[in-house]
């Protein structure tokens, strides 16, 4: 019986290893190419309501990417353990080409199938996987056959109420758990034991392809219930100044320095990559939620004043470019018109649909205001602000 290993739905595992043995490249691709070992298709499994959607996005790009230069990614979406998910899920992996999602926290009572027709808002399905109990259900099975046989028919007993079809999926892993030694031999040492039930070691996208397209209960929007298992919502407010960091870092990344990037052609490609795997990298669900030690959270405060530090670099070095074509950058969503300094002088621009340039006008009427460090002038009235907090005027 051939070994299969899910490396738990991401690559980020892949470059830890390989950083330390670089020479072991060729004997891991070549498991991943024959199926022994499943990677993707995350980079890292993330928090789903704490990180923004287009990190999410990224996450799987990176991780399918990192996966197919190995030797194959995994099509599913995979997130065993993340405390709840977002109600546009569906419509993410569809628009990725994935048929089949796998999940356990947050799933509601009105579920109680083994899996269920998970719909976005905006109509996206995927067939999904519904683990139940856990996603630790196999977990350290004994090796003798007689004690096996017993665990087994446990397992099965414990999956009757979410009314399996004839196969049934039981995970043989748990959190900091390694591959169990001897699966295979003590499986096939059971197998003519089991009264009929056969058993082997198969790959996730195996047992899903072998379910029913259709008759499943349907669940529309998100997966946010405690009903079966705690989606741990005081995690949000946990180490709240990392979070906030977090945010800038990747808000700096995708509203500014991306666009400006884009808009200005400037060199900033690596740079940019750098800062998506520091963020990315801080996006795996206990990560961002702030559920490690001091030192876990003091190596993802790094990242992420690192990664806002190259945002902050290419944002000015795009916004030097572009003050020099004398245009001005609307990087809202929505169309708007400021006020913007220029050479001390504050011009009021056109207004400028969102995520648009505009053309800057820097020729200043009798009205324009001139801005110090202490001192506010137009053509008609002075203001100087003292030490004292005094003005004069």
């Amino acid at each position: 019986m051939p070994f299969r290993f899910l490396m738990d739905g991401q690559t980020v595992v892949i470059d830890d290893y390989l950083e330390v043995r670089p020479q072991a490249r060729a004997r891991l691709d070549g498991a991943i190419r024959r199926g022994q070992i499943q990677v993707g298709p995350w980079y890292t499994l993330p928090d789903e309501f704490l990180v923004s959607g287009e990190t999410l996005l990224r996450d799987l790009q990176r991780g399918i990417s990192a996966a197919e230069a190995h030797g194959g990614s995994m099509r599913v979406g995979y997130l065993p353990d993340s405390f709840g998910h977002a109600a546009q899920m569906p419509q993410l992996y569809q628009q990725l080409g994935f048929r089949y999602a796998a999940v356990w926290r947050g799933v509601p009572l009105e579920i109680d199938r083994v899996a269920f027709t998970w719909e976005a808002p905006d109509g996206s399905r995927v067939l999904t996987a519904y683990m139940g109990n856990s996603y630790a259900q196999g977990v350290d099975l004994p090796t003798d056959p007689t004690a096996l046989m017993t665990r087994l028919a446990s397992a099965l007993d414990a999956i009757q109420p979410f009314r399996p079809t004839a196969n049934v999926l039981l995970m043989n892993g748990n959190d900091h758990v390694l591959p169990q030694a001897a699966l295979s031999a003590a499986i096939k040492g059971a197998s003519g034991r089991l009264n009929g039930t056969i058993v082997r070691l198969a790959r996730l996208d195996d047992y899903l392809a072998t379910l029913p397209a259709d008759g499943w209960p349907q669940w529309r929007g998100e997966l946010r219930s405690s009903a079966r298992a705690n989606v741990l919502m005081g995690t949000l407010s946990v180490r709240a100044p990392d979070k906030q960091r977090h945010f800038t870092a990747s808000r700096t990344l995708e509203r500014l320095a991306e666009p400006l990037a884009a808009l200005t052609g400037i060199e900033a490609n690596d740079l940019l990559a750098q800062a998506w795997t520091l963020i990315l990298q801080n996006a795996a669900h206990d990560t961002a939620c702030g559920s490690g030690i001091d030192a876990v959270a003091e190596a993802s405060r790094q990242r992420s004043v690192s990664a806002l530090q190259i945002a902050e670099t290419v944002v000015e070095h795009g916004l030097t470019r572009m003050v020099g074509q004398n245009q001005v950058w609307n990087p809202s969503l929505f169309p708007r018109q400021g006020l913007v300094e220029v050479d001390g002088s504050l011009v009021l621009t056109p207004v400028i649909a969102g995520g648009s340039v505009g053309a800057l006008t820097t020729q200043t009427s009798g009205n324009a205001v001139t801005a110090a460090a202490n001192r506010l002038e137009n053509a008609h009235i002075s203001c100087e602000f003292l030490p004292d907090g005094t003005l004069t005027i």
